[in-house]
């Protein structure tokens, strides 16, 4: 049966085989990884999504739970988006499945609590921009560059985090292929000519994109990551003297990755 035939997964059961996966008893973890395999090889529809959904609950889900969810979702997309490029396959997951998962990735990366976490959402955003950027997601390199600008409202910690995920999808388009859809998923009368046109305007967008992207971010890492990674003067001294009357380090400190 076709994927958008079936019916979601709900996101009851794919927190409950998460914690089933994570079981030290053989009996309960094998069943629930050989599920976990089986929704991502089928592109399950609601799986992604159910995950995401999963990632979001830091209050109420423990983190260990969530950072597995997040780890299967970047795998799920790097297997099952458009499985292996080679095949120019298209992943069964529906487009709106996929805005679903691309919103949830950015909202979590500039907002979830745990550092551990947010790697992964890193790496799966570099996932999801392998296949996506620039045509499906073109104001993500935008979005993190606004985030990671000094005079962005958001914490330090999560502008270092747009940085390092900005890290993550350049590393990731290294790599990056541009390919045409399979013939069934083509539209009526579109033929080769069409194709290698869409093609090319693809490539000269991402190219755009990235001579758009790369000024901003020379200037911002130029300009403030030094304010990253070494606090001024003025800031360590209040920090030792808040330490040394309470006893307590306080501060915080970043090491990139």
């Amino acid at each position: 049966m076709a994927a958008d035939q079936q019916a979601a997964i709900p996101v009851e059961r794919v927190l409950q085989t998460l914690r089933a996966a994570m079981s030290h008893v053989h009996a309960e973890r094998a069943p629930a990884e050989a599920a976990l395999r089986s929704w991502e090889a089928d592109a399950a529809p609601g799986f992604l999504h159910g995950l995401m959904l999963i990632v979001q609950q830091f209050n109420s889900i423990d983190e260990p739970t969530r950072l597995l969810a997040v780890v299967v979702a970047k795998n799920a997309v790097g297997s099952s988006w458009r499985k292996t490029l080679g095949t120019r396959e298209w992943s069964r997951v529906p487009d709106e499945e996929k805005a679903a998962v691309r919103m949830a990735v950015l909202h979590l990366l500039l907002s979830d609590p745990s550092d551990r976490v947010a790697l992964q959402l890193g790496l799966l955003a570099s996932n999801i921009c392998a296949f996506d950027f620039p045509a499906r997601w073109p104001d993500i390199l935008q979005n993190l560059l606004g985030a990671a600008d000094w005079a962005s409202p958001f914490a330090p910690q999560f502008k270092l985090r747009a940085l390092r995920s900005l890290k993550h999808i350049f590393k990731g388009f290294t790599t990056k292929r541009f390919v045409a859809e399979p013939i069934q998923s083509r539209a009526p009368g579109l033929g080769i000519a069409s194709l290698t046109e869409r093609l090319q305007q693809e490539r000269q967008l991402y190219r755009q994109q990235l001579k758009a992207c790369a000024a901003p971010l020379q200037c911002l890492l130029s300009a403030h990551l030094p304010a990253f990674l070494n606090p001024s003067s003025t800031q360590q001294q209040q920090q030792q003297n808040a330490a040394a009357n309470q006893g307590v380090q306080v501060g915080w400190q970043v090491r990139c990755v």
